[in-house]
């Protein structure tokens, strides 16, 4: 029962930041790390429903302040979501 609660509020969120970024074809700076903080929790909650085993070891430097992550399952996904901005990808 779980697992599918998981799957049908993962896919409602997808389909929620779909529809929204349609409506907003160039949001502002806080609505992108708005968005990309929900497809993160939606994404975390959609991964958990996926059997197997994902891990990430991430370090970097922030404001002079060197961080170190590690995270495992669907924590790794949203971490990898979250951490990567799309717009600066490309």
């Amino acid at each position: 029962m779980s697992d599918r609660l998981s799957l049908i509020i993962g896919s409602i969120g997808l389909a929620l930041i779909v529809i929204i970024s349609l409506f907003i074809p160039s949001p502002t700076n806080w609505q992108q790390v708005v968005l990309r903080a929900i497809l993160s929790l939606t994404i975390g909650i959609f991964i958990s429903t996926v059997p197997g085993f994902l891990h990430i070891n991430l370090t970097g430097k922030l404001l002079n302040n060197r961080y170190k992550i590690i995270a495992t399952g669907s924590v790794a996904a949203f971490v990898i979501i979250y951490m990567v901005n799309p717009a600066l990808v490309s």
